[in-house]
């Protein structure tokens, strides 16, 4: 039965199972041409439900999709809309498939983003059997394909630059993001007691993210990075200025008009916060086979570092962290200088 799973999402059962990455980011595919837009949580059920009596541990498979789900959201297959609410909240996160594209990178390597309805990508067979799946990943080798640009435009996919779709954010100090972030939060209006807030405490080793949360009380004074639970749907971020848990400033994350998702602005925030404390995030190198480095990270990373990595990398599964990404080690001194510079994170000895 799992094999005959991985089969018909169309992979290979001998390479592939139901719990590996590539499995799940075919299925939220698929599962996205069918239902969206929904939400999160319809997207994430439709998958993992009707695999609950082929997998050994039903709680892990779903964590697992979920990260999935959100690694397709960074590269652009599936895209977020905030919804407005009529209730006072926010506003609920509704998930919609992105259209077929496909973006080139330096090398003769191609990568598809989007979703055509049901059938995923509206490519003919002879195209579809040169298509690799690596991690959240498609892509193809326009060396293996003659005129491979004009058969995928011919197919109705659109290309897009590899700089439009990257959308870096400037360069800057940290310091200098930081006291932006302080200056809009303190323009905002006190709040008091906000129940359920989660805050990202900076005092809590950076080496292990999910143990940096903590339920906000009476022991937090100042900026954090933080999570306030809504009527519907998932838990907003935002930033808060705490007096003894009580919040003084609240600011709801993403900024208006902002072309960036709240856990990006959010985490970009706290790689500031820890650097500006003296404790930055870190991330390990490892020198692999084949000239290749292998780039431990800790810490989630933004949207657009992700889609800077999967142009010049490879995901990898994690040993011992949050996330990795291979590359050839002739590119690996650019990335350390990008993540050092523009993301604030030191290398950890």
């Amino acid at each position: 039965m799992r094999a005959a799973a991985v089969q018909e999402i169309g992979l290979d059962p001998l390479q592939f199972g139901i719990e590996s990455t590539e499995f799940l980011a075919c299925a939220l595919r698929r599962a996205c041409g069918y239902f969206c837009p929904c939400s999160q949580l319809t997207l994430i059920r439709s998958v993992v439900d009707p695999l609950e009596s082929l997998t050994d541990d039903f709680h892990q498979l779903q964590a697992k999709a979920k990260e999935t789900l959100e690694l397709l959201v960074s590269v652009g297959d599936i895209l977020e809309i905030k919804h407005p609410s009529h209730s006072g909240d926010s506003g609920s996160i509704v998930l919609f498939a992105a259209p077929p594209a496909f973006v080139r990178r330096k090398s003769t390597t191609t990568f598809f983003i989007g979703i055509a309805g049901e059938e995923v990508l509206p490519l003919p067979d002879e195209l579809n059997e040169y298509i690799s799946y690596t991690g959240h990943l498609r892509t193809i080798e326009q060396r293996e394909i003659p005129n491979c640009e004009s058969k995928l435009r011919d197919h109705g996919l659109t290309e897009i630059r590899l700089d439009a779709w990257l959308d870096l954010p400037r360069k800057e100090p940290p310091l200098v993001h930081l006291e932006r972030a302080r200056t809009r939060l303190l323009s905002q209006e006190g709040g008091g007691l906000l129940p359920g807030l989660r805050v990202l405490n900076p005092l809590l080793p950076v080496d292990f993210y999910p143990g940096r949360w903590e339920d906000a009380s009476e022991t937090h004074s100042g900026l954090y990075v933080a999570r306030r639970p809504q009527s519907y749907g998932a838990d907003l971020w935002c930033v808060v200025d705490l007096d003894n848990g009580h919040t003084r400033h609240c600011l709801d994350l993403p900024l208006p008009r902002s072309r960036w998702r709240g856990c990006d602005e959010a985490w970009r925030l706290q790689a500031a916060i820890d650097h500006e404390r003296g404790n930055p995030q870190v991330f390990r190198v490892r020198e692999d086979k084949d000239q290749t480095t292998i780039l431990d990270f800790f810490s989630p990373a933004p949207m657009w570092a992700h889609r800077r990595w999967v142009t010049v990398g490879q995901c990898m599964p994690p040993s011992r962290c949050l996330f990795s990404f291979s590359f050839p080690t002739d590119e690996a001194n650019e990335e350390l200088d990008f993540i050092t510079d523009s993301m604030w994170l030191c290398q950890r000895s």
